[in-house]
């Protein structure tokens, strides 16, 4: 369908498009981009894009409430993530693992979430957010639980596996849901704060692991009660009022962002609403169109080698056995380590819209290099903690901006399978670097170290080649076309 030849009218939006007749049910530009509206019957000018109207709602309770229901999803998810750290030299001591054993248990997990973060992104793009912000927590929860009574490694490895296939989904999803209804002065620092609850969480975990050690199995039930208490209020979220634009079903939309004025003591602006948006949704190929693969290909690059560095914190209780150190001094080192990252968070939330996104992330990853190289040439109790604590801070710095960028980079129609897709990169760093760490940790450790600490430097770079600074600038609806 060619766009008519009318005058055109003033828009909220960049571009001049045509006026409509009034029954069209849906709104050409010029450079035949497709608008949907709720009902298809209004013309561009008594119009309003679905940023201008959520930023119109301002920030209230219901975005307050969501922040904490997906907080909480990440609190219990990183409880979760973490438990192999843990649980490593108590498996490898009960069931007799060898090395390659261990790696494989790594790997398997880390190929688990891969496949989940693939799936649930796009399904997430297709089917509506909520079916997967719902849907991952429920395995998440029941695979926890069923791990704790596993009577065998094989066995064991399996509920990992789909613990980790729930997991997956549910870390892309949180963000790009959360996104979506945030307003755009607000977003980067509200997206930053959802890895305080991922810190607090991991501090859970490590303070479980420490109490209940070495009884593994009640820390494993521990550890998968808070996924059951997320539940309760998961199905109470809406769907996104963008997804259900985007899918021509503008009512729904209306009536979600009307709740949600609600919620916050405003009023939704009787206008209609407007949405740049392309029929075919969760496409992976649609990451490599002329205009994205600029940003897909440095961001996948960012997402794989801070998650490869990133996973020495794996080998960090083997690497200090290796080295001597107690196992109190092992766990109050890992309780540590698990709680720096909160200050890291604070500091992403001073930093990312004063120098913006790339640029934190980059400082964060190239620090945390640093701080590994530092920890290979320390032999004292002191300087064994501070190095990893300044390195685990900087690096917790970094991924707050990684997760906060990715669902700003993308469209509607792609944002959570560009988020999966990208998350898939950190799960294959996850399923890598467990058979490698394994092999280069146990024959020098030294060697391990340098390699973790180069790949934190190749994501610094990564970072930088980032072609586009989101700070400040509303959400797209359309994918570029050059």
């Amino acid at each position: 369908m060619e766009p008519p030849s009318k005058p055109y009218a003033s828009s909220p939006c960049d571009e001049r498009r045509p006026i409509l007749d009034k029954n069209a049910p849906y709104i050409y530009t010029s450079n035949k981009k497709l608008y949907y509206t709720s009902n298809g019957s209004v013309d561009v000018k008594n119009g309003i894009l679905i940023d201008q109207a959520i930023d119109e709602i301002g920030m209230g309770s219901f975005q307050y409430k969501l922040l904490a229901v997906c907080g909480l999803g990440w609190m219990a998810d990183a409880m979760e993530q973490v438990v192999l750290a843990y649980l490593f030299p108590l498996l490898k001591e009960q069931w007799h693992l060898t090395k390659w054993e261990m790696g494989l248990l790594g790997s398997a997990v880390g190929l688990g979430m891969m496949i989940g973060a693939i799936f649930w992104g796009y399904i997430s793009d297709t089917r509506g957010r909520k079916l997967g912000f719902v849907a991952s927590v429920v395995i998440t929860a029941i695979f926890g639980v069923l791990g704790a009574v596993a009577n065998n490694f094989a066995l064991f490895v399996v509920f990992r596996v789909i613990l980790a296939f729930g997991i997956g989904g549910n870390l892309p999803i949180d963000f790009a849901l959360l996104a979506e209804y945030m307003p755009t002065a607000q977003r980067g620092f509200y997206l930053v704060l959802m890895e305080g609850f991922w810190t607090i969480g991991s501090i859970c975990s490590a303070g479980l692991a420490w109490i209940c050690s070495p009884n593994w199995r009640l820390y494993l039930v521990l550890v998968a009660l808070p996924s059951f208490f997320v539940l309760l209020f998961r199905s109470r979220i809406p769907e996104s009022p963008r997804f259900l634009l985007v899918r021509g079903r503008g009512e729904e939309a209306q009536a979600v962002l009307q709740q949600v004025a609600r919620e916050n003591g405003k009023v939704l602006p009787d206008r209609e609403l407007l949405c740049v948006s392309d029929p075919n949704s969760g496409r992976i190929k649609d990451l490599f169109i002329a205009g994205e693969w600029r940003l897909t290909i440095p961001l996948w690059s960012l997402w794989f080698f801070a998650a490869f560095g990133g996973g020495i914190f794996l080998w960090i209780p083997e690497v200090l056995k290796m080295m001597d150190q107690s196992t109190d001094t092992i766990y109050e080192t890992m309780f540590v380590l698990s709680a720096v990252p909160m200050i890291g968070v604070i500091a992403a939330s001073v930093l990312v819209d004063r120098i913006g996104r790339r640029f934190t992330a980059a400082l964060g990853l190239g620090l945390a290099s640093i701080c590994l190289v530092g920890f290979a040439f320390t032999t004292t109790k002191a300087l064994i903690m501070v190095s990893l604590a300044v390195w685990h801070l900087t690096l917790g710095m970094a991924w707050c901006i990684i997760y906060t960028v990715t669902p700003e980079l993308y469209p509607t129609d792609i944002r959570t399978t560009a988020f999966g897709a990208a998350s898939a990169l950190n799960r294959l760093a996850g399923t890598i670097h467990p058979f490698v760490g394994a092999l280069v940790v146990y024959t020098d450790s030294l060697a391990g170290i340098y390699m973790y600490a180069v790949c934190l430097l190749l994501g610094c770079l990564s970072a930088l080649l980032i072609p586009i600074e989101t700070t400040g600038i509303a959400l797209r609806d359309t994918r570029n076309k050059a």
